[in-house]
């Protein structure tokens, strides 16, 4: 490591934020975690990774992530790793020494229990179900209580992993979906937020939608100290505080694209504001016209109040500064995600006959198109086969169009698969078929694995990631005609399967952890130089305007 990146390293700490801590098919939470391990492991440089909603699950995550036995490798953490959930820093004892609490909740008298699933249990008093228990926690500890009340929901009380109450939600007398109170309480049992929402009218065909009001912070003697009317404006409170050493600078980096605003509320000349876009910028990414899409509104309206931004691909960068023509090109970077394992290359012969999508059962991943694509491909190849991995609403939807295109044979739905490089491993090739995407890294996992691409030209990814006609295939978007040709001339050609395999196994370098490594040291000493710039012209601005007072 050069002596500058050394001592760029040694005088910023970087604070990744996020709104959620959910691990399960979380690929940009995945990318972040891969991101901090690797700055560790490669540079020792240890990261902040700042959790800005609720997470009762917090300390189970840190020993899942800190686990060598954790399922989820490429995002194994280091055992110092700083993992900072928002909620839980505030909701800490205003006491010292607060034991761990276990609870062996016992059945009052007429109470029965049923064991609905493991750990979970249903309790009745004569004959009416009056609440669930689940002891889903770290150890099994008592996580959930819902309660009811004449058959419906009237409150969920939630303990920490320690088994420590944590939170009480509220529902609506007249409509247990909607929850329009929720209690935070510290780890002695003190209130410490009590937060009110608006329920809204469902939002598309299936999420029901709330909003935060107000989310008011009380100190220790019950007054409320703070009232806060989203979550941006807790993340920004607690950023204040929480930069304060004046002898560091600190990285900001936004994950979501929806916490932008709390940067631009935190009053610290030693902070940079930047945030990494993971999808597509543009509501319409085909045309450079539309509106942003609703997470990275305030980012592109705010815009020049940012430090830097940083895209995926090259092609999202050139639309961006094209539709932006006044952001300084200098602060819009491009840091592809790496791959994150170990290549094993597999010998050919121990791949099957067999294309495969990975991908969620979602309307935007185009998944009928695939299929549709299929029913062309069997009426030359009867005997190929495809299988798609995923979950998702869509399900339902593709099951229909499998059986009404009398595919059952042919395309196999597999669900969740926990293995998906193995999955690669064993193919003979990947298609993708989505309307949009951001840096697919199915595509970059397939081919790392051997198992050449084929893909929709689309905005954005494939044509960064696929090597037209060495490493896959690029085809022009929504040809499902082209698609099944290309699938067609390849499937019986095993001389191009051996070749396009061992191209794909021989391009590990463009997306190897140290090139992403010096991508991002890169951008921090740009970052530092800007600032450079910037405070020398303000200086010299000033000077000139004293010399003329």
């Amino acid at each position: 490591m050069e002596l500058m990146d050394k001592i760029i390293l040694k005088k910023t700490e970087t604070v990744f934020i996020v709104e959620n801590l959910m691990l399960k098919n979380n690929g940009i939470l995945n990318s972040i975690l891969r991101k901090m391990r690797f700055m560790y492991e490669e540079l020792g440089y240890k990261t902040t990774l700042l959790v800005c909603n609720y997470a009762a699950t917090l300390l189970q995550v840190n020993v899942i992530l800190k686990s060598d036995n954790s399922k989820i490798k490429s995002a194994n953490l280091s055992q110092d790793a700083n993992i900072i959930g928002l909620f839980y820093y505030f909701q800490k004892s205003f006491k010292d020494n607060i034991e761990e609490i276990e609870y062996n909740l016992t059945l009052d008298e007429g109470e029965t229990k049923e064991e609905i699933s493991p750990k979970v249990y249903k309790i009745y008093k004569d004959g009416a179900h009056i609440r669930t228990e689940h002891f889903t926690g770290l150890d099994y500890r008592l996580r959930m209580i819902d309660k009811f009340s004449d058959g419906k929901h009237t409150k969920t009380i939630f303990y920490d992993d320690t088994g420590t109450l944590s939170m009480i939600r509220i529902y609506d007398k007249d409509n247990d979906k909607f929850f329009p109170e929720e209690y935070y309480y510290t780890t002695d049992k003190w209130l410490r937020f009590k937060a009110e929402y608006e329920y809204l009218e469902k939002q598309g065909d299936f999420r029901q939608n709330y909003r935060l009001i107000n989310l008011y912070f009380y100190d220790e003697d019950g007054q409320v100290i703070e009232t806060f009317h989203s979550i941006g404006e807790l993340t920004a409170y607690f950023l204040n505080i929480y930069c304060s050493d004046p002898q560091k600078m600190y990285l900001l980096v936004d994950e979501s694209g929806k916490l932008t605003d709390a940067q631009l509320r935190v009053n610290k000349a030693n902070i940079f504001k930047t945030c990494i876009v993971h999808n597509t910028f543009l509501a319409n990414s085909y045309d450079l016209t539309s509106a942003p899409q609703s997470y990275y509104r305030h980012l592109c309206e705010h815009r020049n109040e940012f430090d830097a931004i940083v895209f995926l691909t090259m092609t999202e960068r050139t639309d961006f500064l094209k539709k932006y023509r006044d952001y300084d090109r200098r602060r819009v970077f491009v840091i592809p995600h790496p791959y994150a394992f170990p290549i094993e290359r597999r010998p050919f012969e121990e791949r099957e006959k067999k294309a495969v999508v990975i991908a969620r059962y979602d309307p935007s991943k185009q998944l009928e198109h695939a299929i549709k694509i299929f029913k062309l491909v069997i009426k030359k190849i009867p005997e190929a086969k495809l299988e798609i991995y995923g979950f998702g609403l869509e399900e339902e939807n593709l099951k229909k169009l499998i059986i009404e295109l009398e595919l059952e044979e042919s395309v196999i739905l597999k669900g969740t698969t926990l293995e998906p490089l193995e999955v690669f491993s064993k193919s003979l090739f990947s298609m993708m078929t989505s309307h949009v995407e951001g840096m697919p890294l199915t595509l970059l996992e397939s081919i790392m694995n051997g198992c050449p691409a084929f893909a929709y030209n689309l905005n954005y990814g494939p044509a960064e990631i696929i090597i037209d006609n060495a490493t896959g295939y690029l085809i022009p978007r929504n040809d499902m005609v082209a698609f099944a040709k290309k699938i067609i001339e390849y499937w019986n050609n095993e001389t191009l399967q051996k070749k396009m395999s061992a191209n794909c196994y021989d391009d590990e370098q463009r997306f190897s952890v140290e090139k992403f490594l010096r991508n991002w040291m890169n951008f921090m000493e740009s970052l530092y130089e800007l600032r450079r710039e910037r405070i020398v012209a303000e200086t010299q601005n000033e000077n000139r305007e004293a010399a003329y007072a």
